[in-house]
């Protein structure tokens, strides 16, 4: 039932498929209550019509509402075309789940099924044997007002929905949405429980696809009937060839290879769902775009720049467990291996800082972003994370510590070198104006000369 409510969020046609049955529904329960119904009596609201006019009507609302669905998918199209060769394509799903959209076009298509439906409920005429639906063709009316007020507000959803500021923040919220499901506040730091040893049976991907959804429940179930620890190898995110390793089952007693795939959901591209990297991943594409010569828009980099900087200090201030289910006994059941900070914090910030080494917004936001967070604070005791700080410097490949006789002048050095890069606001800002004019841009010179090397295999 979960994934048929999964893949039904992708499918741009289900809400209007719903809204077509709803009115076909409708328009039959109308027409038979107006059979019943003693409607002869001259209502003010009610229409008041013979058979000529009542078809007149509902084959004028039939020509306008096919008209106006087609000129909504229009619309729809000329703004997913606009926004994949913009932005980037990753970003097109959230316009396909845009429900306001997948309301409008399915109002306009309800409301012409609904005609349809009553004008073949029109029997007779004005002299011989009539027959008119009075509250049928009233509601018909009624429809289409609604769909007047609704192509209004999709005229302005759909002018605001285009805005790159509202597609940086909806991307944005919505991974962080997934990023308090996936790790909220309250979680405590947990110890990674190391896999058994000894040879594992491996089970193979059934088809190619993107790892998009694990079932850890499933798959512990299984663990605990058949005494066994299911091992995922690719994480969420990451691609899978037919035929690869997908899973190793250590332990005896192996369950069925087809129940051990089945709680793993491949898909042609990555998804939100339990995937944070993936938000990050579209906020990086739309600023390496703005980024690039044929753009050329700083201004939207720092607007991505900002949303990754409250990304990162979430992370940064809250544990990252290890996704592992244990049994009552202790035992590893389940593991499905997951990136660590230092992960997201590359993922960020060092495909930004390569192409934007000389733009000062970009390089004042990611040094911004990396400042702030440099030094972030456990929940518990309010102190410096030394964890934490150490990742977030390897991601950011600061300076190593020398060694030797001039260990101790290096170490000097590079404390000196980090203190006034990410601690003092003021000197960070003066060093930002100060290398205007000279060579690569703040993050560029902490990167080194070579730029950031290969991205993280799981977020990359």
């Amino acid at each position: 039932m979960k994934s048929l409510w999964f893949w039904l969020q992708d499918r741009f046609w289900a809400l209007p498929l719903l809204c077509a049955v709803a009115a076909a529904a409708l328009g039959l329960g109308l027409t038979g209550l107006d059979a019943r119904l003693d409607t002869s009596l001259t209502l003010p609201f009610l229409f008041a019509g013979g058979p000529e006019g009542a078809r007149s009507l509902l084959s004028a609302i039939i020509t306008s509402m096919i008209s106006f669905t087609g000129l909504v998918f229009s619309i729809t199209i000329v703004v997913l075309q606009l926004t994949s060769s913009q932005f980037s394509p990753r970003v097109l799903r959230t316009f396909l789940r845009d429900r306001f959209d997948q309301l409008a076009l399915g109002v306009f298509v309800a409301t012409f099924v609904y005609a349809l439906v009553v004008l073949r409920a029109v029997r007779g005429t004005a002299q011989v044997d009539s027959f008119v639906p009075q509250v049928a063709v009233t509601a018909a009316f009624g429809f289409v007002l609604a769909s007047v007020v609704v192509f209004l507000g999709y005229i302005h959803h759909i002018a605001q929905s285009i805005r790159v500021a509202t597609i940086i923040d909806t991307i944005g919220a919505d991974t962080r949405a997934q990023l308090e499901r996936q790790h909220p506040e309250d979680v405590a730091e947990t110890a990674r429980v190391a896999l058994p040893d000894g040879p594992a049976d491996r089970v193979a991907a059934g088809g190619l696809g993107v790892v998009q959804r694990v079932d850890d429940e499933a798959l512990q179930r299984l663990a605990e009937r058949h005494g066994a620890t299911i091992c995922l190898l690719r994480a969420v995110g990451e691609f899978t060839p037919e035929g690869s390793p997908l899973l190793a089952v250590y332990g005896a007693d192996v369950p069925d290879h087809d129940r051990l795939r089945a709680a793993v959901h491949l898909g042609s591209e990555r998804d939100l769902t339990e995937d944070v990297g993936f938000g990050m991943r579209q906020l990086v594409d739309i600023a390496e775009r703005a980024l690039s010569p044929g753009i050329n828009d700083p201004t939207t980099a720092v607007q991505v720049i900002d949303q990754l900087h409250d990304l990162v200090r979430r992370l940064a201030t809250r544990a990252l467990p290890p996704r592992q289910r244990l049994t009552e006994d202790g035992r590893l059941a389940v593991h499905v291996p997951r990136p660590d900070f230092a992960d997201y914090l590359a993922l960020a910030l060092e495909e930004i800082a390569h192409w934007g080494p000389t733009t000062n917004g970009s390089s004042a936001g990611c040094g911004s972003c990396s400042r702030t967070s440099m030094t972030p604070r456990d929940s518990s005791t309010n102190q410096p994370s030394p964890t934490r700080s150490r990742a977030m410097a390897g991601a950011l490949r600061l300076p190593t510590v020398g060694r030797g006789r001039h260990r101790g002048q290096h170490q000097r050095r590079h404390r000196h070198r980090r203190t006034s890069v990410f601690a003092d606001p003021l000197r960070l800002t003066g060093r930002l104006r100060a290398r205007r004019s000279r060579g690569p841009g703040l993050l560029g010179h902490v990167l080194g000369p070579d730029g950031p090397g290969r991205p993280p295999l799981l977020l990359g």
